[in-house]
């Protein structure tokens, strides 16, 4: 989320100077601590546990840039296996990467 966040006014060679400025961008709602017509604060403010402003403010890492390219080329969602959890519950199904190549057959 960080690095999204903080990419999105490179994005147009800084259209604008912070990343709650950017008008799709849910950074000011997440900043404010205040729900909007799209963004829900609460869940994410609760796993960054810090003022968003700072959480921003931090430098990506090249692991965490490289995890993000990594999971930018599979499709599939980055995180921890507790954090996967739930949304694979809920869709029943996998999000995690699993085995490559083709699947073993019933027998």
């Amino acid at each position: 989320m960080r690095s999204l966040h903080r990419d999105e006014p490179d994005a147009g060679e800084a259209l604008v100077e912070a990343p709650q400025k950017w008008k799709w961008s849910s950074a000011a709602s997440h900043i404010k601590n205040k729900d909007d017509k799209l963004v829900k604060v609460e869940q994410l403010n609760a796993i960054v546990q810090k003022p968003w402003a700072k959480f921003l403010s931090l430098e990506v890492t090249g692991e965490e840039r490289h995890a993000l390219q990594r999971h930018e080329r599979t499709g599939r969602p980055l995180g921890s296996l507790k954090f996967l959890e739930r949304p694979e519950k809920k869709l029943g199904r996998a999000l995690r990467q699993g085995k490559p190549g083709p699947k073993p057959k019933d027998k």
